[in-house]
């Protein structure tokens, strides 16, 4: 085929598809007997469609076989911003697929990029943003406040205000958290309590240690019982001093940590919560299933992505509405089996 050729087909084939979905589009309506407007609206924003219409048009496109083809609609899509893909924590996908199912059941697109492709959406998806994000990079947070300056932006953990005024806020109460956890060591009667995290390189995580360590100071208790593991093989050597020193309970301050935590004790001839008692942080309700199920202090990621829906459309909906600027949501604690009485 020539150049020439090619060029004076493509218009053709594009036209021979438009027409055919206008032509199916037209017939749905006859059949039905409403407009073809009707019939699409129905297919594009169907919430403006009356319920018992709506039920016909989409019976009557179920027996034609018919499927249009979905385009989004800029004033019906809302960018998800998901932390880079070796920065996802278990938690994340929680939050990832409830806010893109609570968008869908509200008949909105959903576009979801990691943080590190940011800059290259296209003005299309750049209506509406909901963000999971922790410490940011420089060069990245110019690109998220140039958004959030011209677009209603929310985002979730951590409570990082460098995004600027212009975005809205939601977080976990990590102080409160911890309290609840530390509260439930101090009523069953522990008072050698080891700490156990990563690193401190997230608000989150920094918040969590000055709890513990306040509250440990608190009550006149040793508050060095601490646990940083960067490297898997760093893990056994601190739960082992941990040991050595007499420690009675652990508290995880990272849910993808407990895993190995309970691997390593189990190694060590100690079970749970017989020689040592545990409460973890907790993100997508796994420590139920294990045993001993484990008490959690527990994200409430259902309501955190409940909450980033609830705002970002309203915000669509009225560009003016007030909103509170920082929300921090409470964690609840949830009593299992893991910790004894001393």
């Amino acid at each position: 085929m020539t150049l020439s050729n090619a060029q004076s087909s493509t218009p053709d084939s594009r036209k021979v598809r438009s027409t055919g979905e206008a032509t199916s589009i037209s017939k749905i309506a006859k059949s039905v007997g409403v407009s073809h407007v009707t019939v699409s609206r129905a297919l594009n924003d169907p919430t403006k469609v009356n319920p018992k219409t709506l039920a016909r048009i989409r019976k009557a496109c179920s027996e034609a076989g018919f499927t249009p083809r979905v385009i989004p609609n800029r004033l019906k899509t809302v960018s998800l911003i998901v932390p880079a893909c070796d920065e996802i924590l278990p938690g994340d996908s929680v939050l990832i697929s409830r806010i893109a199912a609570l968008l869908s059941d509200r008949h909105y697109h959903v576009v979801v990029s990691s943080v590190d492709g940011i800059e290259t959406l296209s003005v299309l998806f750049q209506k509406a943003f909901i963000a999971i994000l922790r410490e940011l990079r420089p060069e990245i947070l110019p690109v998220i406040r140039r958004y959030a300056a011209k677009a209603p932006f929310v985002t979730i953990n951590d409570m990082n205000e460098q995004v600027g005024p212009d975005a809205v806020l939601l977080g976990s109460d990590h102080r409160q958290g911890i309290t609840a956890a530390m509260e439930h060591f101090l009523a069953r009667g522990h008072r050698r309590i080891g700490y156990v995290a990563t690193d401190l390189k997230t608000r989150g995580l920094r918040d969590r240690l000055e709890t513990y360590r306040q509250i440990m100071k608190a009550q006149g208790l040793y508050d060095d019982a601490l646990v940083f593991v960067n490297e898997e093989s760093l893990l056994p050597e601190g739960l082992r001093r941990l040991c050595w020193e007499n420690v009675t309970g652990l508290l995880v301050a990272e849910a993808q940590l407990t895993p190995r935590v309970l691997y390593y004790l189990k190694l060590m001839g100690k079970e749970v919560p017989r020689d040592i008692s545990l409460i973890t942080h907790e993100l997508a309700g796994a420590y139920e299933f294990v045993y001993p199920p484990i008490t959690s202090f527990v994200q409430p990621g259902e309501r955190l992505a409940e909450l980033a829906v609830e705002t970002v459309l309203g915000k669509l909906q009225d560009k003016n509405r007030p909103v509170e600027h920082t929300h921090y949501l409470p964690y609840k604690l949830v009593v299992r089996e893991s910790v004894r009485n001393i």
